[in-house]
Formats: structure tokens, C-alpha cells, sequence
């Protein structure tokens, strides 16, 4: 008879443990699903208020492709987003600086093959 309420004890401890995994898994799909929702609101918001606009500024050396930006920058607002591309050898150290000096932020730079490189200049 003890080993009748022992294996009954444990069945009944398998489906409580069962029904609780169940609950935290539903729990889990909840968060989730709620944080993704949020994270895309977020990214919608970001980019509604955000323009990236394009330069091509192929051919120019330096010191015309940073002044060429400088030109560009004074029409652009607070969070928007340049793309440049250029095939000038010293281009990657004179954005470096450019935004050192200018207080913006570039948020990345790519060797794209044939001298060309593009970046991303954020401003802020």
C-alpha cells in the first residue's frame, strides 16, 4: 500500500511539474511576443524621424570631398543619416577626423572593392 500512495504521489508530482512548465513556457511567448512589438514600434519611431540621404562624391580628392560634405551637413537635421561614397586614398582618415572635429558620428565606414569606400555619418 506505501508504494501505491508513492507512485501516486509522483504521477500527480509529473502532471503539476508538466502544467507548470506549460504556464512558463506561455509565459515566455507572452514576453516575447510583446518585445518584439515593442522593439518595432521603436525602430518605426527611429526611422520616421530619420532621412539618410546619398553622396556620390567619386573623383573628388582631397581636400574637395570633405568640403563637400561640410556643404551638405548645413542642410541636414539633428538624426539624419549621410551616405558617402568616394574612391579618394586618404577618404577613411579625413572622415575620421572630419567628424572629430565636426561632433558627429560615424557609425561605420566599408571598403566596397576598387578604391571605393562608403560610410555612414550621423547627425546629432
Amino acid at each position: 500500500m506505501a508504494r501505491r500512495g508513492s507512485v501516486y504521489k509522483s504521477a500527480k508530482r509529473r502532471k503539476e511539474l508538466l502544467r507548470q512548465k506549460k504556464q512558463t513556457e506561455k509565459r515566455k511567448k507572452r514576453f516575447e511576443k510583446k518585445t518584439d512589438e515593442q522593439q518595432e514600434i521603436k525602430t518605426k519611431e527611429m526611422n520616421s524621424s530619420k532621412e539618410t540621404i546619398k553622396l556620390d562624391i567619386i573623383g573628388l580628392k582631397s581636400p574637395e570631398d570633405i568640403l563637400r560634405i561640410s556643404e551638405i551637413s548645413a542642410a541636414l537635421k539633428e538624426g539624419s543619416t549621410l551616405e558617402v561614397l568616394s574612391d579618394s586614398p586618404s577618404f577613411e582618415e579625413d572622415v575620421n577626423l572630419w567628424c572629430k572635429i565636426a561632433k558627429k558620428k560615424l557609425l561605420w565606414i566599408k571598403n566596397e572593392g576598387d578604391g571605393k569606400k562608403r560610410c555612414h555619418i550621423q547627425f546629432l
